[in-house]
C-alpha cells in the first residue's frame, strides 16, 4: 500500500516504590470524590506531580535516564526529587520563615536592639535573581523543634546570613 516501514519498540513498565500506578485503582479515588481529580497533587499522574512542584524538564530527564529497556523498572521517588532539585536550585529565589507560634526567641548580644534591614542575595547560586532584605535585631526567632533538640548550651550555632552565635543559656 506504499506505507513507510516502521519499527515498533516495546518498552517496559515503570513502577515507583510504594505507589499504585493502576488507572483502574486510582479511578476509584476520583469517582468517590476522595481527591480533587486526576490532577490532585497526591496522585502519581503527570498532572498531579506537576502540581506538586516537579518540572516538566525533570520528568523528561527522568524518563530518558531509564532508557529503552524491556525489563520492568522499580524506581524511587527520591531520584525524581533529586533531579528536580538540581534543575530548580539555580533559578529559585530563597526565603526563610518561622511560624511565630512555634518559634523560640534567641537574645543576641553585640547587635543593636533597633531592627535594621541588610541586603542579601535571593540565591547564592544565581546572583542575577537580585537581593532581598534580611531584618536583623538583637532578637532572632528559630524553630522550636530545632531549639529544643539541636541547640545545646555552650555550642556555636550558625544562623544563615547572620553569622555564628554562642549559646549561653537555654
Amino acid at each position: 500500500m506504499g506505507f513507510p516501514k516502521h519499527e515498533i519498540w516495546e518498552y517496559s513498565r515503570l513502577n515507583l516504590e510504594y505507589t499504585c500506578l493502576s488507572k483502574r485503582k486510582l479511578q476509584w479515588f476520583v469517582e468517590s470524590k476522595r481527591v480533587e481529580g486526576w490532577n490532585d497533587p497526591r496522585f502519581p499522574t503527570v498532572r498531579g506531580v506537576i502540581r506538586k512542584g516537579i518540572r516538566v524538564e525533570t520528568l523528561t530527564e527522568f524518563m530518558l535516564e531509564q532508557g529503552p529497556s524491556k525489563r520492568s523498572n522499580l524506581m524511587e521517588w527520591e531520584k525524581l526529587w533529586a533531579i528536580n532539585k538540581r534543575i530548580i536550585d539555580p533559578i529559585c529565589p530563597r526565603y526563610s520563615a518561622v511560624r511565630v507560634e512555634k518559634a523560640s526567641r534567641i537574645n543576641i548580644e553585640n547587635i543593636p536592639a533597633e531592627p535594621e534591614a541588610v541586603s542579601v542575595p535571593m540565591s547564592k547560586l544565581n546572583l542575577a535573581l537580585g537581593d532581598r532584605p534580611l531584618w536583623k535585631s538583637n532578637v532572632a526567632l528559630i524553630d522550636f523543634i530545632d531549639a529544643d533538640t539541636l541547640v545545646k548550651v555552650g555550642e556555636k550555632v550558625t544562623l544563615m546570613n547572620w553569622g555564628n552565635v554562642l549559646i549561653k543559656t537555654k
